[in-house]
């Protein structure tokens, strides 16, 4: 589990003392990441806090294998999950600062090697905002990665070649989260 309180450091409140608030920030991670472990079953995690591009904080909780009692190490990796939504979504704005993406333009605009499948529904309708916001109607292209084995390419993921069903709309972009 890679922890959501990554961005810890960014909501704590800064009085100034950035020193004093890390040094707080810290003290909570070590106290409640084994409590949360603790209540949630979570086996394993690792973390770190990152300020000005350095990270300042890291730390390994628990295991990689609780039943071979193999610890969690700094090289021990993880599924991010839905960990990246907000850094996709945070890189997805800078650009967008930038001009360099619109999130109301159709996201055909910019997803030139992948084709949507036929729909019902129109895929020029599909925005960045909804791709975003989880409201375009898209579904699918789903993978799991088994251990050991090769990441598929994101294409074949998107065509469903990969344990579940094709990336394709099934609703009306827009019409619903």
């Amino acid at each position: 589990m890679l922890f959501p309180l990554l961005i810890a450091g960014c909501v704590t409140k800064n009085d100034g003392n950035s020193s004093q608030s890390s040094e707080e920030t810290v003290r909570r991670l070590e106290e409640k990441v084994p409590q949360i472990m603790d209540y949630d079953d979570i086996p394993g995690a690792g973390g770190a806090l990152i300020r000005d591009g350095e990270v300042f904080w890291s730390q390994e909780f628990g295991y990689a294998d609780r039943e071979e009692g193999i610890p969690v190490t700094s090289d021990t990796l993880f599924r991010a999950e839905s960990i990246t939504k907000s850094l996709t979504g945070c890189a997805v704005m800078k650009l967008e600062e930038e001009g360099a993406i619109g999130l109301d333009d159709p996201v055909e605009k910019y997803l030139t090697p992948w084709q949507f499948p036929d729909s019902e529904f129109s895929s020029s309708e599909v925005t960045v905002r909804q791709l975003l916001s989880h409201s375009s109607g898209l579904t699918g292209g789903f993978d799991r990665k088994l251990p050991g084995k090769k990441r598929p390419p994101l294409s074949e993921v998107l065509e469903g070649e990969h344990f579940l069903h094709q990336a394709r709309l099934v609703r009306e972009p827009g019409s619903k989260f």
